[in-house]
């Protein structure tokens, strides 16, 4: 009885849970992004999030064997203005703030899916693995398209959210909660409907009269009293604007997400296989490629999964070998780094790698 996977084992793995869920339609924008621990689109103004925590090493009492769940399964959404500006004023790190949704939920506190489990196991014996995964992409996938779709628009956000708190209808969070969603909800008064923003301003303020009450204050609320005020005011005079909505995944009929180096077929491959190493990249899936050489021998310090991802995106970019078009290392270069910036969480020292290669080019030039 297997009683451990390997690190390898468990990556594998990792990477066919994600892939199998990358392919389906609704999810041909989102990329899996190991730091967020989960597959993300990201926009200009915001991000979709599912998250999810792989729990290696659990035993299954039930089947007497040893299986890793897939637990904490969150669908997540932030608007980047509805944040953005209170940045100056929290206590949180900037990472922490860039990193947290405006609004998460997860299958159980959603009405439709409340039936839905809380997680999934998968016995290390590979049986019945294939149906659970599938069982598995098959309800992530409703309850993404649902949450995604409810809430793609902060119009959506505020009829959902701030107008039963208007209405009385709604009971505001405990003084277990955080605090942030006062401002956020504060901040989309402005943005949809700045005529009963006062109104919402005092109901809140009579909250946060109760998170300080003692003996037990909210921790949170304490870190702003004594900037209540120019808080309110910063907000009050700010000039916002509204983001566009998420794109709608009820529409979403693009065909399935295809891996660029498996899209060229026989022709471009031989064309790619003639290109100069050094001035040309070469976007094939062959492991000789000079686009692999480049990673063994610069990029291996990095993650690979990391770096494949970026340098994906980049041939995608560029269509090499598709359209036969001649790419120099350095627009190849210029473009990673481009790509390396844009995600949640970059790596300073790709960046310092990147730009070294960069100069090396020029010189070379």
């Amino acid at each position: 009885m297997k009683t451990r996977l390997s690190k390898e084992e468990r990556q594998a793995l990792k990477q066919k849970v994600f892939d199998a869920l990358l392919v389906q339609p609704i999810f041909q924008e989102f990329k899996y992004i190991k730091s967020q621990g989960g597959i993300v689109h990201k926009t200009k103004f915001g991000f979709q999030r599912v998250a999810m925590y792989f729990h290696w090493d659990s035993y299954n009492r039930e089947r007497q064997e040893f299986a890793f769940k897939i637990m904490h399964i969150g669908y997540g959404i932030r608007f980047n203005v509805l944040k953005k500006w209170f940045e100056k004023f929290s206590f949180k790190t900037l990472k922490d703030q860039r990193d947290n949704y405006v609004l998460g939920r997860t299958a159980r506190m959603l009405k439709p899916f409340s039936v839905y489990p809380d997680s999934y196991t998968f016995l290390y014996s590979g049986e019945d693995f294939d149906e659970n995964l599938a069982k598995m992409v098959k309800e992530i996938t409703e309850v993404a398209t649902y949450f995604f779709e409810k809430y793609r628009t902060i119009e959506n956000i505020y009829k959902d959210l701030v107008v039963p708190i208007l209405e009385g209808k709604s009971d505001l969070p405990d003084k277990g909660a955080g605090v942030d969603w006062i401002f956020e909800y504060l901040t989309i008064s402005r943005l949809v409907d700045i005529g009963n923003y006062e109104k919402l301003k005092q109901i809140l303020l009579k909250h946060i009269v109760f998170l300080n009450e003692p003996p037990y204050p909210n921790p949170n609320i304490v870190q702003y009293n004594d900037k209540l005020d120019e808080i309110f005011e910063y907000l009050e005079v700010l000039e916002l604007e509204m983001p566009p909505a998420f794109p709608s995944l009820l529409e979403n009929n693009v065909k399935e997400n295809e891996d660029i180096y498996n899209a060229i077929d026989d022709e471009e491959s031989e064309q790619s296989k003639i290109l100069n190493d050094i001035e040309y990249i070469d976007c094939s899936q062959n492991k000789n490629s000079n686009l692999q050489k480049e990673y063994d021998n610069y990029f291996s310090q990095f993650d690979e999964e990391y770096i494949t991802n970026i340098m994906r995106e980049c041939c995608k970019k560029f269509n090499s070998g598709i359209n036969k078009d001649k790419i120099t290392w350095s627009d190849f270069y210029n473009c990673m780094r481009e790509y390396a910036l844009d995600f949640l969480e970059y790596d300073e020292g790709l960046i310092d790698q990147i730009d070294e290669l960069l100069i090396t080019e020029e010189d070379d030039f």
